[in-house]
């Protein structure tokens, strides 16, 4: 038996919850580079600022929208009772969203219901949400290593970039990118780091220490 394709919008299903069919064609925006040209006088082309003020591209919001689909003739009260079970349970609010032709990741933003079509046999609802561009990994990536003397880590990240959180049983000292850190005996968020996309070495110096390293990965 196929599996059937469904949304998971916070912790509801849509089949598996709500026994509602993904009709074909919704839709999810690209993500959008926010840029900014300037114009210069007597030069050619334009002054590209887009990452002027942070060395890197934001994005704009994504947009999707979609229908489900209820089939009407096997209960009409359960038709109104779902409409309203939906409406509660996501109109307006913010929520995560997994798609499914993308496994292993999940967007997410507000949600809105729009119009419902109960004039033919097949009822229809109509949602839609304002999405952040970033495709987070559904589970954070965690690193664990075990550190004697000093140690050159590598943290693989996709392009988001992303802080990191450091637990370890010792106190250590960790660079990164020309910048020196002092880390305490338990779980710290490293605010003077910022994993770049691609490949981060870290500098770990310690004493048997034993280290769990996590950040949040997101792709466009």
């Amino acid at each position: 038996m196929n599996e059937v394709r469904e949304f998971v919008i916070g912790s509801y299903h849509t089949f598996t919850d709500w026994d509602c069919f993904i009709q074909s064609g919704w839709t999810l925006d690209s993500a959008k580079p926010k840029t900014k040209y300037v114009d210069i006088p007597g030069a050619d082309g334009q002054l590209d600022l887009t990452s002027a003020l942070t060395g890197q591209v934001n994005f704009d919001s994504r947009e999707f929208k979609a229908s489900l689909i209820f089939p009407i003739t096997k209960s009409r009260s359960a038709w109104e009772l779902l409409k309203n079970t939906i409406s509660n349970a996501i109109n307006g609010q913010e929520l995560k969203i997994q798609l499914p032709d993308v496994k292993g990741y999940f967007l997410k933003g507000r949600f809105s219901v729009g119009k419902y079509d109960d004039s033919t046999s097949i009822a229809t609802l109509e949602i839609s949400a304002t999405l952040e561009p970033w495709r987070y990994k559904t589970m954070p990536t965690i690193l664990k290593s075990t550190i004697s003397g000093t140690k050159i880590v590598p943290l693989e990240n996709e392009r988001k970039s992303a802080l990191i959180t450091i637990d370890t049983n010792v106190a250590l000292t960790v660079k990164f990118d020309k910048k020196t850190v002092a880390v305490p005996v338990g779980k710290t968020e490293i605010l003077d780091f910022v994993l770049k996309q691609g490949t981060n070495n870290l500098s770990i110096t310690g004493t048997n220490a034993a280290i769990t390293i996590t950040y949040q990965e997101a792709s466009l």
